[in-house]
């Protein structure tokens, strides 16, 4: 996050005040890692039922992400906000049930173990708590009224889930957005040039998604300083208002092709 690599860059979607709760949500667990195994303390079955349902609750909530991500949110909405539900549920259970009662019982012990109380390790555990609860408590602000508004979502079918602007993702850049319309201007160059945008990939980078995304953010920033430097070509492309940054990209190396190829012959 701070050196703003993959997968934390702009390009990938990231929201700013997400990465604010993950430091909230990670410090604890590293600055008590090495105590809490050098003193044992993993052994304390209240440390170990605090970790499976953190760890638990991770895991539900990447599997309900995944399945998320492949379910339509035109034709599946009332299963989508089910899915979504369901892990909010289980995050509340996991953070606001579980988690309490077993932090507080882990101080206890220990208040209670004269090799532990009053060192470094007991200051850790209240300071972990906070940050903890903190990063519960943010998480749980941002998913309640969302929770509400996928259910209205697949009632009337048009409730935004989202209210603030969403970053572009990295699979938008590189692929564009799913269902948006093609713009006129890029029907035409399909049809002048059908394999414009069917150049060769690496099929092991194209299934891990791993295809060199600086190349085509640093596509669309030549597009926009030919766009201004090129008054003709301008004025056709601000005619086409839904025209996108993804197909300036796509026309810039249709062009470049058929120019590249006109000095060939």
């Amino acid at each position: 996050m701070l050196v703003k690599t993959y997968p934390y860059a702009k390009c990938d979607g990231m929201k700013d005040d997400i990465k604010v709760a993950l430091f909230l949500h990670h410090i604890p667990g590293i600055s008590l890692a090495l105590l809490v195994m050098e003193t044992g303390l993993y052994k304390n079955i209240h440390m170990q039922t605090i970790v499976l349902a953190l760890l638990g609750g991770a895991l539900v909530s990447c599997l309900c992400c995944v399945v998320l991500y492949s379910m339509s949110f035109e034709t599946q909405m009332p299963l989508v906000a089910l899915v979504f539900n369901v892990n909010v549920g289980f995050f509340v259970f996991c953070r606001w049930w579980v988690y309490p009662r077993e932090a507080l019982a882990l101080l206890d012990d220990v208040h209670n173990d004269p090799e532990l109380n009053g060192g470094i390790l007991l200051k850790l555990l209240y300071a972990g708590g906070v940050l903890m609860s903190l990063f519960n408590l943010g998480v749980s602000i941002d998913l309640m009224p969302k929770c509400v508004r996928y259910i209205k979502r697949a009632f009337d079918g048009a409730t935004l889930i989202d209210t603030e602007p969403v970053p572009r993702s990295r699979d938008s850049i590189l692929y564009g957005k799913p269902g948006s319309r093609r713009s006129s201007i890029m029907m035409a160059v399909d049809a002048i040039n059908p394999t414009a945008e069917k150049g060769r990939r690496s099929s092991f980078a194209t299934i891990m998604g791993l295809n060199a995304i600086d190349d085509v953010l640093r596509t669309e920033k030549e597009t926009k300083a030919k766009r201004h430097s090129a008054p003709t070509l301008s004025g056709v492309l601000e005619e086409d208002d839904d025209l996108d940054e993804d197909d300036l990209a796509a026309l810039n190396r249709t062009i470049s092709s058929m120019s590249a190829g006109k000095k060939h012959q």
